[in-house]
């Protein structure tokens, strides 16, 4: 496309018309009418020749006037010369045609909007700088955890030694690892909290370390080692090993464990552990401590070991390729959710509650114990369960068993169910209290039901064959050449079975 402004330099500007003499005014003197655009360009028709075509935009045909190289503002691009070739010479097209096909180029100058080089301006460096910033706070945000940039997922604990403590300066506020942790707490601490945090991260670990203290004396007897045994990195905090009125230690630490991660130990005493979910299988867990909480919401993996004293335990779910020991003392155990293991599942207090809502399954074994307080189960699935307390009640809603059921405890009533196989061996004692025992109507084999001083009850006792129909004794069989065994007995009150399950 031709330039509109070249038909200023033309011959034929003032001569198109005769009727209108060009008029030329001083810069102040323009009239609206004169800021009108030009016409269209259109070729006089008297100069239609090969040679005007020819040469109509050649660059050897250089006119003086508002576009002339002298002029402009600018340097315009070279035109390469172009002349007509013989085809071109006889094609039989109107002038208007040749002029079209000539690919003739203009820069336009630079306005404020653009730049010679095509840049819109500055927003395309806008536009890079803000690209930068995102791309460097999606760095700073999948790694914060390694430098430090998100403090501990937890509140300090509690326990906070008052008196202006001092930071402990020796321990690095953050220490790397690459796949296994193991924190051993020796000595004695006032208090403090451990979470551990499993990650899906798969570039390795942190442990976030803040240690408070008072007395600033104590800082000689406090020391810390970093020990790397293979693929698992151990921490090692030594602290004074008594501690009076006076002085006070306390110790806030979040492990954050990385993906690759298949073991776990944690020895501490004096310390709340709380446990978040573990995002995929460890194989192995130890988390021991002692005065404190222990708090787990799920895990999966091959084992598992948890211990807790005079503090509250509270367990999620739990799902073991072998074994799941769990142990308290003089406080609660509280088992939410279903427990499973292909081996065996062992759970022992003293003095303290054992509560699960859940199912608990073990492919071999299922062992509960207390003393002096309730145990409260709902549904045991196992070739050997055993459950014990003392001093107190024991409710467990049913068990199902392969080879054997013992279930005991002293002056505490007993009140469970019995399913499973019909050759089972099943014993229920206890003293001083009654005995409410529903047995699964499949059971053959030998059954001996005593008290000293109640009442022995056998609800529809049709299958049954006595050898002694006693009211506080009641021996016999049930079916025919059954290997099952079963064994009720109490003290100073009644019992009663019934075959319906």
């Amino acid at each position: 496309m031709s330039n509109p402004k070249s038909f200023y330099n033309q011959a034929d500007y003032s001569a198109g018309s005769g009727s209108r003499a060009p008029v030329i005014h001083k810069p102040d003197e323009v009239s609206a009418s004169d800021l009108l655009p030009p016409p269209p360009y259109s070729p006089d028709p008297t100069r239609k020749s090969s040679d005007s075509t020819a040469t109509y935009g050649s660059t050897e045909q250089q006119q003086v006037g508002l576009l002339s190289q002298q002029s402009q503002p600018f340097q315009s691009k070279k035109i390469p010369h172009w002349s007509p070739t013989s085809s071109t010479n006889n094609q039989s097209s109107t002038p208007r045609q040749d002029h079209a096909s000539i690919p003739v180029t203009f820069d336009r100058p630079p306005t404020s909007r653009r730049r010679p080089n095509g840049d819109p301006g500055c927003c395309r460096k806008w536009c890079k700088y803000l690209i930068a910033a995102i791309l460097i706070w999606l760095v700073l945000l999948l790694n914060s955890d390694k430098i430090g940039l998100t403090p501990p997922t937890e509140a300090p604990p509690s326990t906070v030694c008052a008196n202006s403590p001092i930071a402990w300066q020796d321990i690095p506020r953050m220490i790397d690892f690459e796949q296994n942790v193991e924190f051993v707490l020796r000595g004695r601490v006032t208090g403090g909290r451990l979470v551990l945090t499993p990650l899906e991260d798969r570039h390795g670990g942190t442990i976030f370390s803040e240690i408070q203290f008072t007395p600033s004396s104590l800082d000689e007897q406090m020391n810390f080692s970093v020990e790397k045994r293979d693929d698992t990195t151990v921490l090692t905090v030594t602290m004074p090993d008594t501690l009076t009125s006076d002085e006070c230690i306390n110790l806030n630490m979040e492990i954050r464990l990385p993906y690759s991660a298949d073991f776990v130990r944690i020895d501490a005493a004096n310390i709340d552990v709380l446990v978040h979910p573990f995002v995929k299988d460890v194989r192995y867990v130890d988390i021991q401590t002692s005065n404190g909480k222990l708090d787990l919401d799920r895990w999966s993996g091959e084992s598992i070991k948890l211990v807790t004293s005079n503090d509250e335990m509270k367990v999620g779910s739990l799902i073991a390729g072998s074994s799941i020991y769990i142990q308290n003392s003089n406080e609660a155990i509280h088992l939410s959710q279903n427990i499973e293991a292909k081996n065996r599942v062992d759970i022992r207090n003293t003095n303290g509650l054992i509560e699960a809502l859940g199912k608990i399954t073990a492919d071999n074994s299922i062992k509960v114990q207390t003393s002096n307080e309730l145990v409260r189960l709902g549904a045991l699935a196992a070739d050997d369960v055993f459950v014990e307390s003392s001093n107190r009640a024991v409710k467990i809603e049913s068990i199902v068993s392969k080879v054997q059921v013992v279930v005991k405890t002293s002056n505490g009533p007993i009140d469970l169910s019995v399913a499973g196989e019909k050759n089972n061996r099943v014993v229920i004692s206890t003293s001083s209290e009654s005995v409410n025992l529903h047995m699964t109507s499949e059971f053959e084999g030998h059954f001996v039901m005593s008290t000293s001083n109640g009442p022995v009850i056998i609800e529809d006792d049709r299958d049954i064959k006595y050898q002694d129909n006693l009211e506080y004794l009641k021996r016999g069989e049930k079916g025919t050449r059954g290997k099952g065994d079963l064994t009720v007995t109490t003290s100073n009150s009644d019992i009663y079975v019934a075959f319906d399950v």
